[in-house]
């Protein structure tokens, strides 16, 4: 588990200078990885129970690499939209809200995870490929976010 949970960090870490530099309209590429990524988590956990023990194991490494590709292309475009949107005399206060929003919003769903997770991880890993459809599906509306 560890592996993968490294596999995740690693793979994510390397993407973020490419995701940096890469020129779509910020709106569409943060949409498409909060959509990949809510397919992703359900898909692993799902192709994971059902497969063997050692096709699990190679089931996991790619998805937990697509998830970690996921994670970069969120983590950049997310403060690139704040800083883009926000007024120029509070960009730096508003991305400091947007940070610590974003370690509560973390420490409260792994909370709330764990909690989800003693019903069985099939419903954590639905709820959350969920939660980040629903997210992905929101961003996407906000044709505001897009550059004019």
């Amino acid at each position: 588990m560890f592996f993968l949970y490294l596999l995740s960090a690693v793979v994510s870490a390397l993407l973020y200078g490419w995701v940096g530099r890469v020129r779509l309209d910020l709106r569409r590429l943060q949409a498409g990885g909060l959509l990949v990524r809510g397919l992703a988590f359900p898909a692993v956990a799902l192709l994971v129970g059902v497969a063997s023990q050692s096709v699990a194991v190679a089931v996991a490494a790619v998805g937990f690499t697509v998830i970690g590709a996921t994670l970069a292309v969120i983590a950049v475009t997310g403060p690139a939209l704040v800083t883009r949107h926000a007024p120029p005399a509070i960009r730096s206060e508003t991305l400091g809200v947007y940070t610590a929003l974003g370690a509560v919003g973390g420490g409260v769903g792994s909370a709330l995870g764990g909690w989800v997770a003693t019903t069985g991880y099939e419903i954590a890993f639905a709820l959350a490929g969920g939660l980040l459809l629903a997210s992905g599906l929101f961003v996407a509306t906000l044709r505001g976010l897009s550059r004019r």
